[in-house]
């Protein structure tokens, strides 16, 4: 079966498992509201746009499989600071020219605050430079779920550069919100 875009909206108290998603063709977006656990190698990390709602489950392994376009993962309470620096990392040394935008944020739990200094001293980052690329970013489908600023205002944000394509990426942190913009047209 081919859908274009799928829903599932209800609480799975076990794994779902990975032969139901290879039975379906999601083309284009697929949301889901509350399940216990997806396998990191499950056929779903290869759809366009994924958005997860209660998402205490999703590991590093995650977000270092993930293969689609935009992914936005709310309640993700299991991810830290170290773990989105390995993220960072993958997609520096990568070459995953597909991915436009990553969105997590967990619920608002004092021990659960993304270092932004952390990440800072990590990577050769550098303040937004209008002689590289536009102050905004297009929405994209999981844009829906961000935060009380505006979430496509990239000129606050920390740019690095992958070195292998000239790729730029906006790092945009707050305590509990870590998104990740890739702008497509920055190739060099």
């Amino acid at each position: 079966m081919v859908v274009d875009d799928l829903v599932v909206s209800k609480v799975y108290p076990h794994p779902i498992d990975n032969k139901f998603y290879e039975s379906i063709q999601v083309r284009n977006s697929l949301t889901f509201d509350f399940i216990s656990f997806m396998d990191p190698e499950s056929p779903v990390f290869s759809i366009n746009h994924i958005c997860f709602h209660g998402s205490k489950w999703v590991t590093k392994d995650h977000l270092l499989k993930f293969r689609g376009r935009s992914i936005a993962i709310q309640g993700a309470d299991s991810i830290r600071t170290d773990e989105v620096i390995e993220f960072i990392d993958n997609w520096l040394n990568g070459s995953n020219t597909k991915l436009e935008f990553m969105c997590i944020i967990s619920h608002k739990k004092p021990s659960i605050v993304f270092n932004k200094k952390e990440i800072v001293e990590r990577f050769n980052v550098f303040p937004w430079d209008p002689k590289k690329r536009g102050a905004r970013f297009n929405c994209i489908q999981t844009m829906g779920m961000s935060s009380l600023i505006d979430p496509l205002d990239c000129t606050q944000g920390m740019d690095i550069e992958r070195k292998s394509d000239g790729m730029l990426a906006t790092i945009m942190m707050e305590d509990f919100h870590f998104r990740f913009y890739i702008d497509p047209i920055t190739t060099t």
